[in-house]
C-alpha cells in the first residue's frame, strides 16, 4: 500500500469528510505541541515545530525509511494502540541537550551528529517513553481509561515491528518537522485508520455549539474602525408620481404636524432607523438630541 501525501488523498480514497480531515490535523497539532511542551523543561535548548503534515499509509511504510530511526509501539492489555517514530539525528540532538553537551549548529556540509551508543539509545528511549505515556492519554481520550497504557515494542532501526500491527494495516500518520539550534529532524505518530476516524467523529459530535456572543464581539472588534454614513431624517412622505413630476422650486411638501414645539427626527444608517430624537439649538449650533432607539452593535 503506497503512501498518499496529504489529507485530500484520505478523502479521495476513503470518502472522509472534510471536517474529519480538519479534526485530524488539529489532533496532530495538539499532540506535537504537548510533546514539545513536555520535552522543553528537560532539554537545554528550545525545540521548535516547523511544519506538520498528514498522510495515509500502511504500518509497514510507517516503520520504513531512514535506517537511523527509533520506533515505539504503545498498547493496552496486549492490544497495540498507536506508534511513534523519531529520526536518529533528532534523537541524538535531544540526548546531547538533555545531558548538557555542547550543541553546535548544523554544519554547512549537512553532516549529522554522531551515532548513539546502545546505552545512549536506552537513555533517550526511556525519556521519550516517560513523556509519551503522559502526553498520549491527554490527547487521545480513548487511552485515558483502564487498562494502563504501556510500551508494547521498540525498534532502533527502520523495519517492520512484528507481533504488533499487521503490515498492511491502514495508518493515519501525523509528521512533525522540528528544529533545535539549527539541527532539524522529524517525529511522527500513527493510528490505525479505524481508530483515527472514530476519534475524529467523536470529537466532532461533542464539539460545543458556536458561541454567538463571542462571534459578535469578534465581528465588532474587526469592524470597529469602519466608517458608516448616517443621515438625520426630519420626516418622510408618500406622494403619487403625478405630483412628484410637477414638483418645482417653491413647492411645499407637508411632513405632518409637530409633536409639541420641536420636530421629531430619525437617525438612519442604510435605511435602518437607529435612534429617534429632536433638533435642539446649542450655542448657535443645531444639534441632534437622541431620545430613544437601539445600540449600533445590538
Amino acid at each position: 500500500m503506497m503512501a498518499k501525501a496529504g489529507l485530500q488523498a484520505l478523502a479521495d480514497a476513503y470518502g472522509i469528510e472534510r471536517t474529519q480531515q480538519k479534526e485530524f490535523r488539529l489532533l496532530g497539532e495538539r499532540f506535537f505541541e504537548q510533546l514539545r511542551d513536555s520535552l522543553t523543561p528537560l532539554l537545554a535548548h528550545a525545540v521548535k515545530l516547523l511544519d506538520l503534515s498528514q498522510s495515509l499509509t500502511s504500518f509497514a511504510a510507517f516503520c520504513a525509511g531512514d535506517p537511523a530511526q527509533h520506533t515505539l509501539i504503545f498498547g493496552q492489555a496486549d492490544r497495540p494502540r498507536f506508534a511513534f517514530r523519531i529520526e536518529g539525528g533528532l534523537a541524538r540532538v535531544f540526548l546531547d541537550s538533555l545531558l548538557g553537551n555542547s550543541l553546535t549548529p548544523a554544519a554547512e556540509d549537512g553532516s549529522t551528529p554522531a551515532a548513539m551508543t546502545p546505552t545512549e539509545i536506552r537513555m533517550i528511549t526511556q525519556v521519550l517513553i516517560d513523556v509519551l505515556l503522559n502526553v498520549a492519554p491527554r490527547i487521545l481520550d480513548s487511552l485515558s481509561s483502564a487498562p494502563q497504557l504501556t510500551v508494547s515494542a521498540t525498534r532502533n532501526q527502520a523495519g517492520l515491528i512484528p507481533e504488533t500491527f499487521p503490515a498492511s494495516e491502514p495508518f493515519l500518520a501525523a509528521v512533525g518537522s522540528f528544529t533545535m539550534n539549527g539541527r532539524q529532524g522529524a517525529m511522527a505518530f500513527g493510528l490505525p485508520l479505524a481508530e483515527g476516524l472514530r476519534i475524529t467523529s467523536k470529537a466532532l459530535a461533542t464539539q460545543p455549539p458556536p458561541d454567538i456572543q463571542r462571534d459578535r464581539a469578534k465581528a465588532r472588534a474587526l469592524l470597529a474602525e469602519a466608517v458608516v454614513p448616517l443621515a438625520a431624517v426630519l420626516g418622510t412622505v408618500t406622494l403619487p408620481l403625478s405630483l412628484i413630476n410637477n414638483l418645482a422650486p417653491g413647492a411645499v411638501i407637508p411632513l405632518g404636524r409637530l409633536q409639541g414645539s420641536v420636530p421629531s427626527v430619525e437617525l438612519r444608517a442604510a435605511g435602518h432607523t437607529l435612534f429617534s430624537g429632536t433638533v435642539v439649538a446649542d450655542r448657535g449650533w443645531y444639534r441632534f438630541l437622541l431620545q430613544q432607539g437601539e445600540k449600533c452593535g445590538g
